[in-house]
């Protein structure tokens, strides 16, 4: 018997050996899993999200052309500053060159051809006048996301003719306004635009000219009104352009 106590304390010791052996195996093998399944997760994630997640890395949504032009159509309801003219719908169409310094911020020119067109409506008077002019722009753009940008800047007007419907011109039996009754005006200009497919852009704008009037006439030399225009973008914002 007491043999056989003393060959089961030397199992039991030879048990607790191996068993502290084994233990510290087993914590290598778990954290191998652990390391193996860690990265394989993180591996999973992808640039994008853990550009998302760590803020770390280079900007991959970073790009902008530096140059680019559109083409443009726009429709404007302008109008006098006068209690008894009544807008009426007109076009234009123009081209717009494009600096960007960054993904966010640009300075925007250009050359745009618009009409301004209104009605009097007073008892003696119901003539609509047309107004033929030539918009040059300075204006920045700001781009808080990748399809959206606002713009603000100046305008400056400048006339090139302006006619009635009805004879104004008694001298010349003629419907064109003698030179010197409607004439060049600085404005402003507040819009939004938001791309709507590749180059293809929306935009909302106000629009306001001021200048001096004589008190003496009839016609205004101050205008304001809004436009919707469709803008067609040679280079499309939302493409990386080629190094």
């Amino acid at each position: 018997m007491a043999e056989a106590k003393e060959i089961s304390c030397i199992l039991d010791r030879a048990m607790v050996v191996k068993n502290k052996q084994i233990a510290p195996q087993r914590l290598v093998w778990k954290t191998i899993f652990f390391v193996v399944i860690g990265s394989a997760w993180l591996l999973a994630q992808g640039d994008d999200n853990l550009l998302m997640q760590y803020n770390r890395g280079p900007d991959l949504d970073g790009f902008y052309h530096c140059w680019n032009a559109a083409l443009r159509l726009d429709l404007h309801r302008l109008n006098t500053d006068r209690d008894y003219t009544i807008p009426r719908l007109s076009g234009g169409v123009g081209l717009d060159v494009q600096h960007n310094f960054s993904k966010t911020f640009g300075l925007n020119t250009g050359l745009h051809y618009l009409q301004l067109k209104y009605q009097y409506a007073r008892e003696e008077n119901e003539s609509t006048d047309w107004l033929n002019a030539l918009e040059l722009p300075l204006t920045g753009r700001l781009s808080p996301r990748r399809r959206l940008f606002f713009e603000m800047g100046v305008l400056y007007l400048l006339m090139l003719k302006a006619k009635n419907s009805e004879i104004v011109d008694l001298e010349n039996n003629s419907t064109r306004y003698p030179k010197g009754i409607f004439q060049n005006a600085l404005g402003l200009m507040v819009a939004v635009h938001y791309n709507t497919w590749k180059g293809i852009h929306l935009s909302l704008a106000y629009r306001r000219y001021q200048k001096s009037n004589d008190p003496t006439l009839t016609q205004s030399n101050r205008f304001q009104g809004l436009s919707l225009g469709l803008h067609y973008y040679l280079k499309n914002p939302l493409k990386k352009p080629l190094l």
